[in-house]
């Protein structure tokens, strides 16, 4: 499988590296989430946009309907600002990242006046040309007797490899917000106050905002003339002592300034965006459980509530008009699509339906053609009284992982991990504890089964499919290994006993619907701790016998059979002091196993897929190997730093793969693998 190369996916990679390896020199994972988070965003033109969160970087060539995500620089990269569909900015912590080719790659200069016990805090970014950018925001320094802040200005004009602080005007207030319509023009705002600048930030000139402004928070100008800045008055203690939401507006660049009231529901304006048409919105924080924005048709003289994105009782977040017709709206929960016209909003993310938070873990995935996949998770979604009530969701696509669709399969009673099998595009199962879910609409819908539970079983952990109507589940047990098998779609199921000494069983491979292999462990005891275990079956789980698998194998957790001869194991104990993966090959049908040499620090492994007899990609603790000439010689394979554990794999025949697991902070995640054919 050498010279695998990352696909272009449209879900965001969720931790991943500013630079992927080479796909000539070394096999790549391209990392993904189906939970998108954008925080800020920014179009360059109607069409091309880039997006930045704490899940990374995005790039849309389509006014933001599907989405590329690349490489975070570092950090939690916000604000962004783009000029050129590759040329763009992302503020770290005291620094700027600047790329030119799209998010491939990111070059970081620091920011003047970074120091710990001087932090400085980037509001916004403002760059008007290739090589022209302005960043204003706030420098805080911790002193014995208290803390100070002032206002912070740096600029660049040569494209972001140097930055330079900017003298400020006395009795500056802290920056909230910056525009620059051209690349002399720019306009800033914070406070009470309004600055100005000629030359492309490098002087600032002061002036007080009219009254009854008592703080802007943020301002657009889509001309060096017409400018909207939104804040909130000054309270008035002989009337009711509130902060009113407003706007300002200026038709000649900021000599004059128009203030109109705001509409009440939008309580503290924090981001206005214009399009060319004149049509405004203002995001903020709501004064009411309904989502509400303010609009302006009319180039912000006149305003109206309408209906905005996102949470109730929450807050509209980042917002960009790319174009007449389209604004959308980063709220850190979701990217939100509308026509400012209609008001209409549409849910952009990808998949739409879930959400940021709760994800528990993606656990399986089966690829039954190329570009074909199904994903089993756990979603953890708190019920009224705080409890955890599970339930299993399930994620397709069609197109190789560049969008992904959910659907629920509630029950509310999840205890274990789900196992997932498909056996064809359009049938799949998901086994959950004592629950088998169906679907024949390629995982568009799903009916549940209740499975008669196998004996000494406590639940089913997975399952094999080698056809429609044939299925075998293996589970967990104290008393004998667990088994259940159905030859009519799930209508009737038949249990089987295995041979004495099988503690548990983990995995499942059928290559037909009578003959599979059962791996798992032996039932520990004080004396004797727990090793591995293999039974096969020719006849439907009627009979089992036990293989013959090396002394001293350690637990095993999954098998895959791409034939009636050829399979693979895989395996490790945890418990151990120092654990290592196992991975046993078999080329009789699974009745004698041979222990595979494995590089060097591999990790407890949880899951196998073997396109051919002769290819096969393990997985497990941040940890992948492959091999291409039947198992005799395994290679690691590199994964972008912030894998914590991948516990699912699927490739198919087109030298495609999908793995599923968790990041670092604890969420779902879906790694994918596009590869070359061999040469």
């Amino acid at each position: 499988m050498a010279g695998w190369k990352p696909p272009r996916t449209v879900v965001p990679p969720w931790v991943a590296p500013a630079v992927l390896p080479a796909p000539s020199t070394a096999p790549a994972w391209r990392v993904t989430s189906p939970v998108f988070v954008p925080s800020t965003i920014d179009c360059v033109t109607a069409t091309v946009c880039q997006a930045a969160g704490p899940n990374g970087l995005a790039a849309s060539d389509d006014g933001g309907q599907t989405w590329t995500w690349e490489a975070a620089p570092g950090g939690e990269p916000t604000p962004l600002a783009c000029v050129t569909v590759d040329r763009c900015w992302a503020v770290g912590d005291g620094y700027v990242d600047a790329t030119t080719d799209g998010g491939a790659r990111w070059a970081a200069a620091p920011l003047p006046g970074f120091r710990r016990h001087i932090p400085l805090v980037i509001a916004a970014l403002a760059c008007p040309s290739a090589g022209e950018c302005v960043a204003v925001g706030t420098a805080g320094s911790t002193v014995p007797k208290g803390s100070r802040q002032a206002a912070y200005v740096a600029r660049t004009d040569d494209g972001g490899r140097s930055w330079q602080a900017v003298t400020l005007p006395a009795g500056t207030p802290l920056l909230h917000s910056a525009s620059c319509p051209t690349a002399l023009r720019c306009l800033a705002v914070g406070g009470r106050r309004v600055l100005v600048s000629d030359d492309g930030g490098a002087r600032w000139r002061q002036q007080r905002a009219p009254a009854p402004v008592g703080r802007l928070t943020s301002i657009t100008c889509r001309t060096a003339t017409w400018c909207v800045a939104v804040g909130t008055a000054a309270p008035h203690p002989a009337v009711d002592g509130a902060n009113h939401p407003l706007a300002a507006v200026t038709g000649d660049g900021g000599r004059r300034w128009h203030v109109v009231t705001l509409p009440s529901a939008l309580a503290t304006p924090t981001q206005v965006a214009c399009t060319a048409a004149g049509v405004c919105l203002v995001s903020g924080t709501y004064a009411t459980a309904t989502p509400t924005l303010a609009r302006s048709t009319d180039r912000g003289r006149r305003w109206a509530p309408v209906a905005g994105p996102g949470p109730a009782n929450g807050a509209a977040g980042h917002l960009d008009c790319p174009s007449a017709d389209r604004c959308l709206d980063a709220t850190g929960t979701g990217l939100f699509a509308t026509d400012p016209m209609t008001g209409s909003w549409i849910d952009v993310s990808s998949p739409a339906a879930i959400p940021a938070s709760g994800y528990d873990t993606l656990a399986a995935v089966s690829c039954p053609a190329p570009g074909h996949c199904t994903v089993a998770s756990r979603f953890m979604a708190l019920a009224g009284g705080g409890s955890a009530a599970p339930f299993p969701l399930a994620l397709t696509t069609t197109d190789g992982g560049a969008t992904w669709l959910p659907s629920s399969v509630d029950n509310g009673r999840t205890q274990a991990q789900p196992g997932l099998s498909c056996p064809t595009t359009s049938t799949c199962q998901i086994v959950d504890a004592a629950d088998l879910y169906r679907s024949i609409d390629g995982g568009a819908s799903w009916t549940r089964q209740p499975l008669p539970s196998p004996p000494g079983s406590a639940a089913a952990v997975s399952v094999s499919c080698p056809d429609v109507e044939t299925c075998m589940a293996v589970g967990l047990g104290s008393q004998g290994m667990g088994v259940i098998a159905t030859a009519d779609a799930g209508s009737r199921w038949t249990s089987s006993t295995a041979p004495p000494g099988v503690g548990a069983l983990t995995g499942v491979a059928c290559t037909t619907g009578r003959t599979c292999v059962a791996v798992g462990t032996t039932a520990a005891s004080p004396t004797s701790p727990a090793t591995a275990a293999v039974a096969v079956t020719v006849d439907q789980g009627q009979t089992w016998q036990p293989a013959h698998v090396p002394a001293g194998t350690g637990p095993l957790a999954a098998v895959f059979c791409p034939n009636s001869e050829e399979c693979v194991a895989v395996g490790g104990d945890r418990n151990a002091t120092h654990p290592n993966g196992i991975i046993l090959t078999s080329s009789d049908g699974g009745t004698t196993w041979a222990a595979a040499a494995l590089p060097a620090d591999t990790s407890t492994l949880d899951a196998v897929s073997c396109p051919s007899a002769q290819e096969c990609v393990a997985v497990g603790d941040a940890t992948a190997v492959e091999t291409v000439d039947g198992g005799r010689r395994w290679t690691p394979m590199s994964l972008p730093a912030g894998v914590q554990a991948l516990t699912g794999v699927s490739c198919t025949g087109d030298n495609r793969c999908v793995a599923v697991g968790l990041d670092r902070q604890g969420r779902g995640m879906i790694a994918t693998m596009s590869a070359a054919p061999p040469t």
